[in-house]
């Protein structure tokens, strides 16, 4: 399911980003110009999604080349398998209130 982005999931989005891009600093990976660049990448991206779907293709294609935010695309991917099993454990909860009862 393909849940729209909330301002507090934008959040998230970003200070998990934000840890991986530090973590990339500190192993050496990316040089003073291709951290603005980046940045910005991130920034307008993530402004600009709508959905989770979304974010989850733009990181998943951006750690392609910067491995680093590999374990992000973990993250963001479970977060919304959780999300989608609560959304089938409730419907089915609530189909099974809602049936009569067999004898």
């Amino acid at each position: 399911m393909d849940e729209v982005l909330t301002a507090d999931d934008k959040k998230y989005i970003y200070n998990l980003l934000a840890d991986e891009f530090i973590q990339g600093l500190g192993a050496k990976y990316l040089g003073k110009y291709e951290q603005k660049i980046l940045s910005k990448k991130i920034l307008d991206n993530i402004g600009k999604s709508q959905t989770w779907g979304e974010v989850i293709n733009f990181i998943d294609d951006f750690s392609k080349t910067y491995s680093f935010f590999q374990p992000a695309v973990s993250v963001f991917k479970a977060k919304i398998n959780h999300g989608t099993e609560a959304q089938i454990i409730n419907k089915l909860e609530t189909y099974i209130k809602s049936s009569p009862a067999v004898n």
